[in-house]
């Protein structure tokens, strides 16, 4: 029996042998391929990340005479690697330059783009959360608790989760969404009852409503 299979493999072996051959060819080639890639890729992040680092520490001296060049300091590395994870945090440092400004308006183009090159779950939290910051400030609130909800929904966020409620209450309230801005608050006092930071905030802020209402 067994000598018969062995017969038939042999044979089958015997007769495929050219597809056989052709198939395992592509095979190794699609092994080579995806390493020179992996190869490439790890070149371009480490040549991305050098950029970065000269890019930071110009944009740091342009900061303290134009705040436009220091920004601008970060556009040709996120322009030759558009894809990389320096050029997501490229744009995190051209918005905390306008952040630091006061200028909100473009300090929330540069976090929607972060946000857009984001890679995973925390980088997305991080741009969505200055990104909410930024309009707030700008006194955008209504764009604010979209990107403030927008961070909450990231599966990451969980830590963050009593910063991004009690964010989401302010511009309610600033909004004169008293219920909304209420609910949130409450459901920071008894979900983060143990975070007194935040729950005793929580507290001050719905007494002062209750006061103003």
């Amino acid at each position: 029996m067994k000598t018969t299979f062995w017969k038939q493999a042999g044979s089958f072996v015997e007769q495929n042998l050219k597809a056989i051959g052709v198939l395992l060819a592509a095979v190794l080639l699609i092994l080579v391929i995806v390493g020179v890639l992996r190869d490439v890729a790890a070149t371009r992040e480490k040549e991305a990340s050098e950029l970065l680092f000269q890019a930071r520490a110009k944009s740091e001296v342009l900061a303290k005479t134009d705040e436009k060049a220091a920004a601008d300091a970060f556009d040709t590395l996120i322009q030759k690697y558009p894809s990389s994870r320096a050029a997501f945090e490229a744009e995190l440092l051209a918005g905390d330059v306008w952040m630091a400004k006061n200028k909100f308006s473009e300090a929330e183009k540069r976090y929607a783009l972060a946000a857009e090159k984001a890679q995973d779950n925390f980088s997305k939290l991080l741009a969505l959360y200055n990104l909410g910051a930024a309009q707030e400030n700008e006194g955008a609130f209504d764009r604010a608790v979209q990107s403030y909800g927008g961070a909450e929904a990231v599966k990451a966020s969980e830590f963050m989760r009593p910063e991004l409620l009690m964010a989401e209450a302010r511009c309610y309230e600033a909004l004169k969404n008293v219920a909304k801005a209420t609910e949130l608050y409450k459901i920071i006092q008894d979900k983060y009852a143990a975070q007194t930071f935040y729950s005793g905030a929580a507290a001050v802020f719905l007494s002062e409503l209750s006061l103003k209402h």
